[in-house]
């Protein structure tokens, strides 16, 4: 079906920005904020410690709403939007660790509420068929990233790491409304 598709791409796009900050944020932040390697890995520390902890208030999130696509893309645009004006450099390089750790946090919250999409929209006889297809998208992700950030960074544009990671978590980010729009028409 069409959701189990949008699901595949949004995972696909979601894991393509992960993986583009877990592989290039230090080099990207010490070339565009002209920072020392420690600050820029302590930035990277706090987008996990970030994520973890919104993993586990997405938990909470998730058995308190019915609402899993509108908090996941809301959740989704904070982090888009974050990571996206860091690539501008208009704050000093000494808030990226906070505003890294805002990012992981908000990105750390979609982890539950996906899974629960992804398993609302998944046929009870078919759940297993569908999880297998659908998280294969991360692994696409995962594969086409590096290479695409990695040729960024070696043409000296390392600001297109962080708005090339906004705009993979904002084109996933409507990819959870055409989710949406396509189980509400199927319920019709």
């Amino acid at each position: 079906t069409l959701a189990v598709v949008m699901s595949f791409l949004f995972l696909m796009f979601n894991a393509a920005g992960v993986i583009a900050l877990q592989s290039f944020l230090i080099p990207a932040s010490m070339q565009l904020f002209d920072m020392p390697q420690i600050v820029a890995a302590s930035a990277l520390t706090a987008f996990f410690v970030g994520s973890g902890t919104g993993m586990v208030a997405g938990g909470f999130v998730v058995s308190r709403t019915q609402r899993h696509g509108l908090v996941c893309a809301a959740a989704l645009v904070i982090a888009a939007s974050l990571v996206a004006f860091l690539g501008t450099a208009a704050l000093p390089a000494s808030t990226l660790p906070m505003m890294m750790g805002l990012c992981g946090f908000s990105l750390g919250v979609v982890s539950p509420l996906r899974d629960m999409i992804i398993r609302d929209i998944a046929p009870d006889n078919a759940r297993g068929r569908v999880y297998g297809f659908v998280y294969t998208g991360m692994d696409i992700g995962s594969l086409f990233s590096p290479a695409m950030f990695g040729w960024v960074l070696d043409h000296g544009q390392p600001q297109w790491v962080y708005f090339g990671t906004g705009l993979l978590w904002a084109v996933g980010m409507f990819t959870l409304i055409q989710i949406r729009r396509t189980t509400l028409a199927a319920k019709a």
